[in-house]
């Protein structure tokens, strides 16, 4: 735990915030003998192709990466139509609001995208995740073996929206 941090939070635009996100998320799922370099250039030329597919595809991620005193801390990927995934903070900073910050700006990002809800999957046994989203008010239902799916409503539908 710890004092609440001051998390800016924006968009993944180019190489720079590219590169801080793949940095992060090799530090995080990477063990200290495995060949960080190796995950980071993959992870940004993954991360590099999906933000370049957003211009065509309104479905691809948009990638929100926060930062404490500039270092990333924190990643997301969050859809136009409201799916969030891949939310990671590095664990130096868990507990301290990062995650909280990084669900709102995928909110907001939905809803900028007309997403009637926000929308994830997460493992049944992943306590620290479910305990965050239902803290956050989702709810939870059954999908695919020890998945569930957890929404939370955005906004209500209007006449001829899908529901």
């Amino acid at each position: 735990g710890g004092a609440a941090l001051d998390v800016d939070i924006r968009a993944v635009e180019g190489n720079q915030d590219a590169w801080d996100a793949a940095e992060l998320n090799s530090r995080v799922f990477c063990k200290k003998d495995d060949w960080l370099w190796w995950a980071t250039v993959k992870d940004w030329v993954d991360l590099s192709i999906q933000q370049s597919l957003v211009a065509i595809n309104p479905r691809a991620p948009v990638f929100g990466l926060a930062r404490v005193a500039g270092r990333a801390v924190g990643l997301v990927e969050v859809t136009q139509d409201g799916f969030m995934r891949n939310l990671v903070v590095d664990p130096d900073v868990r507990r301290r609001g990062v995650a909280t910050r990084l669900i709102e700006w995928s909110k907001e990002v939905a809803k900028q995208g007309g997403a009637l809800q926000l929308y994830l999957h997460v493992s049944r046994t992943n306590d620290a995740a479910v305990a965050l989203y239902q803290s956050r008010g989702f709810f939870f239902r059954p999908w695919d073996g020890d998945v569930l799916e957890a929404s939370l409503a955005l906004r209500k539908a209007t006449e001829g929206e899908e529901r």
